[in-house]
C-alpha cells in the first residue's frame, strides 16, 4: 500500500501499518477475573431507531432459553457511548467493480456531516498479509477522506486464482487477519466497533466433503477463539457487502451457519465466516444495496442508544460448551439483538 504524505494528514498517514499474521494454534484472552458478562443491547421497532428510555425490569435475558438474573444494568446513547469505530476496507475478496463503488461511497460516508464523524474513528485496509490502519483515531473524516484517496487499493480478489484450495488458504488469512485486529484493539477502552466493507470471506463449506477428527477439532478450536475474543474485548462486527442486489444468489448463504456449532463433528470452516461473526456479536450483515454509505451510517445507528445488560454466566463443568442469549422486550412491537453466543469456562 502507498499514501502520499502531506503536511495535513502526516499524522494518518505516517500511522498506516501492518498488523502482522497470528500463528495458525490461538488461544483466547484470560478471562475477566469477575465472571460477569456484559452484553450490548440494540432495541428497534420493526422501522426506525433503536428506542431510548426503557428500564432494566423491561428486559428478559435467556441463557440456553433459560432465564437468568439481570445484575447490572446501564443506558448508554450517542456521543456519551464509550465507543471507537474501525472502517475496514476488504481488498483481498471484493472484485474489481466492488472497490469502484466502495471509493466513490468511502468518501460520501466520510464527508457526511461537514466531514465531522459521531466516534473516533481509524481507518483499515484489509491486504494479503493482513490488517494495515492508523495508530491513533480520529473525528475528521475530510482527513480520512483526503487519506483514503491516496491508498493503492489494487484491482481486487487476491489469492483466488487456483480453485477450492486457495479459497480456503484466503478464508483462514482473512480469519487470522480479523483475530489479529481483535487483539490490536483488545488495548482501546470500551466498545470497538469494526465496520468491515466486504463481500466476505470464502464459505468453503462444501456439503460433499467430509473433514477428519483432527481437521473438525480445529475448525471447532478456531470459531471457540474468535467468539470469545469478541466477547471479550467488546468487539462488535458489522459485515457491509459492497455487492449490489444483482450481483449473484447466494449472498445470504452464511445465515445457516449462526447458531455456531455445538461440538466439533458440527464443525466447519463457514462457522467463522465475516458475516457469522458479524450476527453473531450482535452487529449486522447487510447486503443488496450500492448505497454503502448509508449502510454504513445505518450501522453506527445502533449506537445512538443501547443497553449494558450484566449477568453472570451459570456454572458449568465442562469447557466450550455452546451457550445461546436471546434478549426479550416486554414491549410490544420490540426487538432486541445482542451476543448471540458465547462458549463456557468453568
Amino acid at each position: 500500500m502507498h499514501v502520499r504524505t502531506c503536511h495535513r494528514f502526516i499524522a494518518i498517514a505516517s500511522a498506516i501499518f501492518p498488523i502482522a499474521l497470528a500463528a495458525q494454534s490461538a488461544t483466547p484472552p484470560a478471562a475477566p477475573a469477575s465472571g460477569h458478562m456484559v452484553l450490548h443491547v440494540v432495541v428497534t421497532p420493526k422501522s426506525g431507531p433503536p428506542v431510548a428510555g426503557l428500564h432494566q425490569q423491561d428486559f428478559t435475558l435467556f441463557d440456553n432459553k433459560t432465564p437468568v438474573p439481570i445484575t447490572g444494568f446501564t443506558e448508554v446513547s450517542g456521543a456519551n457511548a464509550p465507543v471507537e469505530v474501525v472502517l475496514v476496507i476488504d481488498t483481498v475478496n471484493a472484485t474489481t467493480d466492488n472497490l469502484s463503488v466502495e471509493r466513490a461511497e468511502v468518501v460520501k460516508f466520510l464527508k457526511a456531516n461537514g466531514g465531522h464523524l459521531a466516534f473516533p474513528t481509524y481507518l483499515g485496509v484489509l491486504q494479503e498479509d493482513g490488517v494495515a490502519m492508523g495508530e491513533n483515531p480520529t473525528r475528521d473524516g475530510n482527513l480520512l477522506s483526503t487519506a483514503f484517496t491516496q491508498i493503492n487499493l489494487g484491482t481486487g480478489v487476491k489469492l483466488a486464482n487456483t480453485g477450492a484450495s486457495n479459497d480456503a488458504d484466503r478464508a483462514h488469512r482473512c480469519l487470522v487477519a480479523a483475530q489479529r485486529l481483535g487483539a490490536k484493539l483488545a488495548s482501546l477502552p470500551g466498545r470497538k466497533i469494526v465496520l468491515w466493507l466486504s463481500p466476505g470471506w470464502p464459505l468453503v463449506s462444501d456439503p460433499n466433503y467430509n473433514y477428519d477428527d483432527h481437521q473438525q477439532q480445529q475448525l471447532y478450536r478456531q470459531a471457540i477463539v474468535m467468539t470469545t475474543q469478541m466477547q471479550r474485548e467488546e468487539v462488535t462486527f458489522y459485515t457491509v457487502n459492497p455487492a449490489g442486489v444483482d450481483q449473484g444468489v447466494h449472498q445470504r448463504d452464511y445465515e445457516v451457519f449462526v447458531k455456531g456449532a455445538a461440538k466439533s463433528t458440527q464443525a466447519v470452516p463457514a462457522d467463522t465466516a465475516l458475516q457469522v461473526l458479524s450476527v453473531q456479536s450482535g452487529g449486522q450483515a447487510l447486503t443488496g444495496s450500492y448505497d454503502l454509505a448509508s449502510q454504513l451510517q445505518q450501522c453506527l445507528a445502533d449506537l445512538t442508544a443501547y443497553y449494558d445488560l450484566t449477568f453472570d454466566p451459570p456454572p458449568d463443568e465442562r469447557r466450550d460448551d455452546l451457550h445461546t442469549l436471546q434478549v426479550k422486550v416486554s414491549q410490544p412491537g420490540l426487538t432486541a439483538r445482542t451476543r448471540a453466543i458465547y462458549y463456557s469456562e468453568p
